[in-house]
């Protein structure tokens, strides 16, 4: 019947639902060895992937960090100009901005 309605038929035991074998059609058999070289070439492919992604995270790792850089100096040349026309003391609102950004501006 698998074969002639290609149909997996699973046998368990009495009152266990966990499968222990199944009935498959001929097609769908597989032998050790080719299951083992099914399970290589997935590992292969997976490691190939893996280190695409770690490509991918150092690259955007490094853009991110001369983003940052550029939008720190940035913000340094707009805190100097600030500076330079009002003494961020001498404005409540500009003292409070300039310590929300201190631990950008401390380097």
């Amino acid at each position: 019947m698998a074969e002639l309605t290609d149909t997996v038929t699973v046998i368990t035991r009495d009152g266990d639902p966990r499968p222990i074998a199944a009935i498959v059609p001929p097609g769908a058999a597989r032998t050790a060895a080719q299951a083992r070289a099914d399970a290589e070439r997935l590992a292969e492919v997976t490691a190939g992937w893996a280190r695409r992604l770690d490509a991918q995270r150092e690259q955007s790792a490094r853009r991110h960090a001369a983003e940052v850089r550029t939008l720190t100096a940035a913000l340094a040349e707009v805190w100097a100009e600030l500076e330079r026309r009002a003494a961020p003391a001498d404005v409540p609102a500009l003292a409070r901005l300039r310590a929300a950004h201190a631990h950008l501006l401390a380097d």
